[in-house]
């Protein structure tokens, strides 16, 4: 009987092989699942010390999260970003080897060398969260100190935290955006795009542990596409 060729044959030279082995890669791994935040579930509130001047702003295209304070506490004016996203579509946590929180930051700023611009902090217990992020919760685990950020793109590692929801069962994971207060000249903050800004809106992304199948699969197909590609050289 005559033997049948490996598939992929014909794509054996040395760029076909790379070329080849970057497509089953792409087809044997698990889908990156991106989840954007709403219109409603982010937002910002405004508080100014010594007047009556507070309100919750989940409308506009970027949250200002700023601290400023000239010596005088009534001259306090400050303003706190909150993230809620959905999870209730998701499998368990243990089918992520990764989940990153993407944010558009710009305008980071601090006045004082010794401090920051601010931090995001993930909401351990978001069991009450529904979706709103006028809800305003406050996150208590910092994953994040900003300081020298460039414009643009900052993707921020929240495995463990996000992990953590699933876990429990939690429907939503919440963040908060902070300033920071610290040092003598106490102005600081940062800027995030919102999910009315269109793309730039904030999103994780959670990648899944390949299934062991697949693996095995891309090993095995490796194996015979390198083996193929020594015998025909």
């Amino acid at each position: 009987m005559k033997a049948r060729p490996f598939p992929f044959a014909g794509l054996v030279t040395s760029a076909g092989l790379t070329a080849a082995l970057i497509l089953l890669g792409a087809q044997v791994g698990n889908a990156t699942t991106v989840i954007p935040t709403t219109s409603s579930g982010d937002g910002y509130y405004h508080n100014e010390l010594g007047t009556a001047y507070d309100f919750f702003d989940g409308v506009s295209t970027s949250i200002g999260v700023s601290y400023y304070f000239d010596g005088s506490s009534a001259s306090v004016n400050q303003n706190t970003g909150y993230l809620q996203f959905a999870l209730g579509s998701l499998p368990i946590a243990d089918d992520y080897s990764s989940i990153m929180l993407s944010l558009y930051v710009t305008n980071s700023y601090y006045a004082d060398e010794s401090t920051s611009a601010g931090y995001v902090r993930h909401c351990t217990n978001s069991s009450t969260a529904n979706g709103l992020a006028s809800q305003r919760l406050e996150g208590d685990v910092q994953v994040l100190e900003i300081k020298d950020q460039p414009d643009g793109w900052l993707a921020i590692d929240v495995t463990t935290q996000v992990k953590s929801n699933l876990a429990a069962g939690y429907s939503y994971a919440a963040f908060s955006l902070n300033y920071n207060t610290a040092g003598y000249f106490r102005n600081s903050g940062f800027t995030v795009a919102t999910a009315d800004a269109g793309a730039n809106g904030p999103y994780p992304s959670f990648t899944p542990v390949p299934e062991p199948s697949s693996t095995a699969l891309f090993i095995m197909t490796t194996a015979g596409l390198i083996s193929t590609y020594r015998r025909r050289k």
